[in-house]
């Protein structure tokens, strides 16, 4: 999905870049697609929430419980997991995240979610984004 998008937002630009003949015209195409990127990226607005109720699989059965995070800007975030047997919550300040989790690691159905998510502290893969 994300690779479809940037993809559009790609031939978008090449497009408009090769129609824009003089300076001013592709200085306007850049700042059109620059604004188009932002507006793709829930984390440009200045604060949201989100909630979800998510099922993940536990010793081959599956168990429910919640997502929130709580946005107000790259220095001040709130980030919750609950699912039996596992609780997290991170909080985010300038320049530092603080984590409280019921287990010293984070267990593979909790990275596998993190990774369907496309973002979060598990951002050491390429296929996701840092909230930090």
């Amino acid at each position: 999905m994300k690779s479809c998008i940037w993809l559009i937002i790609l031939s978008f630009a090449l497009g408009q870049s090769l129609i824009a003949s003089d300076a001013d015209q592709q200085q306007e195409a850049i700042v059109r697609l620059e604004q188009a990127i932002s507006k793709t990226d829930i984390f440009e607005l200045p604060s949201f929430v989100m909630k979800a109720d998510v099922q993940i699989e536990d010793h081959g059965k599956m168990v429910s419980g919640t997502y929130e995070l709580l946005w107000n800007g790259p220095d001040h975030w709130r980030e919750q997991i609950s699912v039996p047997g596992y609780s997290e919550v991170q909080t985010g300040g300038k320049e530092v995240v603080w984590v409280q989790r019921s287990t010293d690691f984070i267990p593979v159905p909790i990275y596998a979610l993190r990774q369907a998510l496309g973002f979060g502290p598990s951002a050491g893969s390429p296929q996701s984004m840092s909230l930090v």
